[in-house]
């Protein structure tokens, strides 16, 4: 409208415009209070540099301690709240999506509005009643581009300082916030390491703590009988009483309630010296280096022997059966550093004295073609060896013709306790 004189005038081409913006934008001058202006409804101070965009964006929005960055790191420790059914991530995302609706609304959203305000020009005194007059303002904020604050910056719209860069941010928006406190809520849950699990382990760390043999009151039972000094004497006559001294002497015989520890210590010394240097008596246990011992049934044994080959043909007793019967599994016979003549020795084998044989070297084996200097021959196998049965090398053709002397090694175990060869 236009003042003139006095009296209200109407411009003829904003005679409509002025009630279109009106119903567009709200008769701020028709209110009963003192809101009368969309500058009163803002309510931004009227203090220099406090822009709308500095009091809503740097004073609050990116505070160093309460903006949504901080916020962010304080939220971690708030899951459940978070998380809220009602006022939670989640519902204010749902508020939000419905604010952007709303904005975006072809009928009164804030382009609808802008392309109203573009094409219908209004009586700037009308205007400035209900918007409010800003060019009155004291301080340097006299503009509504001012109090907004928005920078002047490249694609910098309020709309994407406020919600794209700040509320729909991807790391500390609220939808990225919604989706950590969802993780949070999962490792919180988790069956091995969430709360619940970690309640169990609590409980059963608590079962154990309260047990009544091994717990902390029955450490404290055990603790609480422990002799005082009074009871005692000194704490090195304690000590003295049980353990013992260097001079105490060894105990014997079966254990006491008497005897100190270093008693029996001198005592199983002893008697390991003792079995150390035992050569087979009765009562040698077992593990010592006792001939007695190597006797036992299945305990390895070796037997060892020499023969010149130097001799006439015919059979010559390497082994015999002993007070039981062995099992002989495996035999060595070796040449020494010579080689054999053929002048009139063939052939050595060796076998048993069974009325049936068990070959163990054979003649061919032992042709005197192979017996070259420290040659060896083996067998291994299993072979019962009875008390009285013998172990034979046969030389066959005759002698050698000069001393050539063979060494037979075999490896056995008794059958019987006592058995050897």
């Amino acid at each position: 409208m236009i003042i003139k004189d006095g009296v209200e005038q109407t411009r003829p081409e904003l005679a409509t415009h002025d009630t279109d913006i009106k119903a567009d934008i709200g008769d701020f001058s028709g209110r009963t209070n003192n809101l009368k202006s969309l500058l009163a409804v803002l309510g931004v101070p009227d203090v220099d540099n406090d822009t709308l965009y500095k009091l809503l964006y740097t004073d609050m929005l990116a505070h160093g301690t309460h903006g949504l960055s901080a916020l962010d790191t304080d939220i971690g420790t708030a899951n459940t709240a978070i998380a809220h059914g009602t006022y939670g991530l989640s519902a204010l995302q749902v508020l939000i999506a419905a604010l952007q609706t709303d904005l975006d609304n072809g009928t009164d959203g804030l382009g609808a509005l802008k392309t109203l305000i573009d094409a219908n020009q209004t009586d700037l005194d009308a205007i400035i009643a209900d918007v409010g007059d800003f060019s009155a303002r004291s301080n340097n904020l006299k503009s509504l581009l001012a109090v907004l604050g928005v920078p002047d910056v490249d694609d910098d719209t309020l709309y994407k300082l406020l919600y794209t860069d700040m509320l729909a941010h991807g790391t500390h928006g609220l939808a990225a916030l919604d989706t950590d406190i969802g993780t949070a809520n999962t490792a919180i849950a988790h069956g091995t390491y969430g709360l619940s699990a970690l309640q169990v382990l609590i409980a059963a760390i608590q079962t154990d703590l309260d047990n009544g043999t091994d717990g902390l009151g029955a450490l404290k039972a055990l603790l609480d009988a422990i002799p005082t000094t009074a009871m005692r004497g000194t704490d090195n006559a304690a000590l003295a009483s049980v353990v013992g001294a260097l001079d105490d002497a060894a105990a014997a015989g079966a254990v006491t309630d008497v005897d100190t520890a270093m008693a029996y210590i001198k005592q199983l010394v002893t008697a390991a010296i003792a079995i150390e240097g035992d050569t087979g008596t009765d009562g040698v246990v077992l593990g010592t280096k006792a001939a007695a011992y190597k006797k036992l049934a299945g305990e390895d044994q070796i037997a060892a022997t020499t023969e010149d080959l130097n001799q006439a043909a015919g059979d010559y007793d390497l082994f015999t059966g002993t007070t039981q019967p062995v099992l002989l599994t495996a035999l060595t016979i070796k040449m020494p550093d010579d080689v054999a003549s053929d002048a009139t020795l063939t052939s050595i084998s060796v076998q048993t004295d069974d009325t049936t044989p068990v070959e163990l070297i054979s003649s061919d084996d032992g042709a005197v073609a192979n017996l070259t200097a420290e040659a060896e021959f083996s067998w291994t196998g299993a072979v019962r060896i009875n008390v009285g049965t013998k172990v034979q090398l046969t030389i066959n053709g005759g002698a050698e013709g000069a001393e050539y002397i063979t060494t037979i090694t075999a490896l056995c175990k008794a059958i019987a306790d006592g058995g050897y060869l």
